[in-house]
């Protein structure tokens, strides 16, 4: 419901059951399992469809515009692939490697008694595809840190154990049951160590992670909660926190609370546009917020902002130390013009 290319998922389970070989007694079973299952789907995703488009004209949340300018590419980029392989091999990296050997057994099996059924081997390469398919030059879209890969790993370790199974089959039969148990936890170590290494790694990168946060978008809110009543209008770059901690009524800058925005944002990005912020502030007059609290970095720094509008007045900055996390290393609280009476 979050990420709509999730129904990638969905649409590889049907063709599986669709294509999948087998008697025809199988085939009809196989075809009235899967109208059950895209009927349950159906149940789930029809709510979530009807409100986005009564909310916002779309079928798809608003994050889909937000993150992505829509398909760059027909072909996936193999350097988007690579580096994609690469997030999901630091974290699970035995696994990654002998799930390669996991999808080639189960071609094999594919259609027999042992298939895991082709969704399961085709998933990782169709979501890796699809981000490289959305992604423009640079790096992939994959979130902070790879977040939007991790959904891969139930299938990769899955394909992984598989691809151990036989061996370790083998070696029980060969060895008797103690030492099966030998093997079996030493097949335990393999999946759980390099996760719990990463655990113990990322402990200070997420301890670091909040208090990014907690430096500048919670700083924000409550200087905003103790100081501008909560009838004004706040633009904000960044609307978590604030949107959470605050009753003041906010305007979105990212889009996604306020969609109404992206065709500025889209106008302002093109290569044409010869004041790329020009658009952005034509929106903002129309809507005439007391306060922008913002990430200047993203927009080219005070000395743009102040180039479409000298009215704007800083009212308090906050540093966010060691950014790992945030659009940049300050965020500043801006009052405008537009609310304030003008000058005799």
């Amino acid at each position: 419901l979050a990420r709509p290319e999730g129904l990638a998922l969905v649409a590889l389970v049907a063709v599986d059951r669709a294509v999948a070989a087998g008697s025809a007694e199988e085939k009809r079973r196989r075809w009235a399992e899967g109208l059950v299952g895209l009927a349950i789907v159906a149940l789930v995703l029809l709510p979530a469809i009807v409100v986005s488009l009564r909310s916002q004209a779309a079928w798809a949340p608003t994050t889909l515009d937000v993150k992505t300018d829509g398909v760059q590419r027909l072909v996936p980029s193999l350097q988007h692939l690579w580096l994609m392989a690469e997030v999901l091999f630091r974290s699970q990296p035995w696994m990654v490697a002998l799930a390669a050997g996991g999808a080639a057994r189960w071609i094999g099996a594919w259609g027999g008694e042992r298939s895991l059924g082709g969704a399961v081997v085709l998933w990782p390469g169709a979501l890796m595809a699809f981000y490289s398919l959305l992604s423009g030059a640079g790096p992939p879209i994959i979130g902070n840190f790879g977040r939007y890969l991790f959904v891969l790993f139930p299938a990769i370790v899955v394909l992984g154990l598989f691809a151990l199974q036989e061996p370790v089959e083998a070696l029980s039969a060969r060895w008797g049951r103690t030492p099966r148990r030998w093997v079996s936890a030493a097949a335990l170590v393999l999946v759980l160590a390099p996760s719990l290494a990463v655990v113990a790694a990322g402990a200070q990168r997420y301890a670091l992670n909040v208090r990014n946060v907690n430096d500048s978008d919670v700083a924000a809110a409550r200087w905003l909660r103790d100081r501008v009543p909560a009838a004004e209008l706040v633009a904000v770059q960044d609307i978590g926190a604030i949107g959470f901690l605050t009753e003041h009524r906010l305007l979105d800058l990212a889009g996604i609370v306020n969609p109404d925005i992206l065709p500025a944002l889209e106008r302002g990005r093109r290569p044409n546009e010869p004041r790329p912020l020009a658009p952005l502030f034509e929106y903002l007059r129309d809507r005439r917020p007391g306060y922008l609290v913002l990430f200047p970095e993203s927009y080219g720094g005070l000395g743009a902002l102040r180039a479409m509008e000298p009215g704007l007045v800083v009212r308090a900055r906050f540093e966010v130390p060691r950014n790992i996390t945030m659009a940049g290393s300050e965020l500043v609280v801006l009052e405008t013009p537009w609310t304030r009476p003008s000058p005799p």
